[in-house]
């Protein structure tokens, strides 16, 4: 796969050298990425969209839209989750099937590189880097399923109700064991 200024990004074939498929822009594309299995890619553009395209016919899966320019896209390690980088002083957290935002992390200034850690942790966490225009980098803890976001809330913040408020959010008067 190959980005380009002329409005496309290209599909080889990487063992004979042809074009396979041509993916069309309104803009120029400034980085594209295989998913980790093979399947998909994601463009990055400047016509203010990252792309997730089906790697097998080149057919548009979803739209990533922004307010401004997108710099960057990556996959996270599983496939399952994209992360964006924009002018429009975001970086943004993507469902990588259905192209629906999950998370939008702001800045003072465009945010030019956003990346994965590389790994999901045993915890079933992994985290996202990001680098701004406003002289910031950003580590952004992400659980990966809900259990992980139960699991790492109750190792960060472990409290514990009084009867009172038990009984206002109509729980048992003890928690399960």
């Amino acid at each position: 796969m190959t980005a380009s200024s002329d409005k496309t990004g290209r599909i080889w074939d990487a063992a004979s050298g042809p074009e396979i498929v041509r993916l069309a822009h309104d803009d120029e594309v400034k980085h594209a990425v295989w998913s980790p299995d093979g399947t998909r890619l994601v463009a990055a553009t400047w016509d203010r969209i990252a792309r997730i395209w089906a790697g097998t016919n080149g057919r548009e899966v979803a739209r990533l839209v922004h307010e401004d320019d997108v710099r960057y896209a990556e996959w996270s390690p599983d496939g399952t989750r994209l992360v964006t980088a924009s002018w429009s002083n975001t970086a943004r957290m993507w469902d990588g099937t259905t192209g629906k935002e999950l998370a939008r992390l702001g800045y003072d200034g465009d945010v030019n590189h956003a990346a994965w850690s590389g790994h999901v942790g045993a915890d079933g966490a992994t985290a996202i880097i990001t680098a701004s225009d406003d002289k910031t980098a950003g580590i952004w803890h992400v659980s990966m399923t809900t259990q992980a976001l139960v699991n790492a809330a109750k190792v960060r913040a472990p409290a514990c109700l009084t009867q009172e408020q038990r009984r206002a959010y109509f729980l048992p008067e003890a928690p399960p064991t």
